[in-house]
């Protein structure tokens, strides 16, 4: 929520310095220059977000299960991505260790995942450098993991049911 209160106070605050305020042009006491140091968002507006949060996103809710879904897939497909494209951590890169026809999201996750995905679900632009640095964080330890596990995962009956 302080994202959004952040992303609405900003765009408040630029239509006050364009000089547009409630359809009459704002004075020059209400106009602003370009900040160096980003500013916190407006406590009104925190709090109208933080109240709608509450009210909207309890755990369960549709909107909540829509969203985590959403978040989990975005990140999902980031960090299969990056993992293919990377060469490893110290060494041996674990996506030249795929031929070319297989997919790391099927090999390594279970998904039918591109290497190539690095696209953002639509309305998560905001968030692109949080996924894209938790991505690199997960994507460094499923490379770490992996380049540690991955010969007890390929040696005869290591998964028999």
């Amino acid at each position: 929520m302080l994202q959004v209160a952040k992303r609405a106070s900003d765009l408040r605050r630029n239509k006050t310095a364009s000089g547009i305020v409630d359809g009459a042009p704002a004075g020059p006491a209400q106009s602003s220059t370009f900040e160096l140091v980003p500013s916190p968002p407006d406590n009104s507006i925190l709090n109208v977000a933080q109240r709608w949060a509450s009210t909207n996103m309890e755990p369960g809710s549709t909107l909540s299960v829509f969203l985590h879904k959403r978040m989990r897939d975005v990140i999902f497909e980031e960090v299969v991505s990056l993992t293919a494209s990377w060469n490893g951590l110290g060494g041996k890169s674990i996506s030249s260790e795929l031929s070319p026809g297989v997919c790391a999201g099927t090999m390594f996750f279970g998904a039918n995942v591109s290497p190539t995905t690095t696209g953002h679900a639509a309305g998560m632009d905001a968030l692109t450098d949080e996924i894209r640095r938790l991505g690199e964080k997960i994507a460094r330890l499923a490379i770490i993991h992996l380049n540690t596990h991955l010969p007890l995962y390929e040696s005869d009956g290591f998964l028999v049911l």
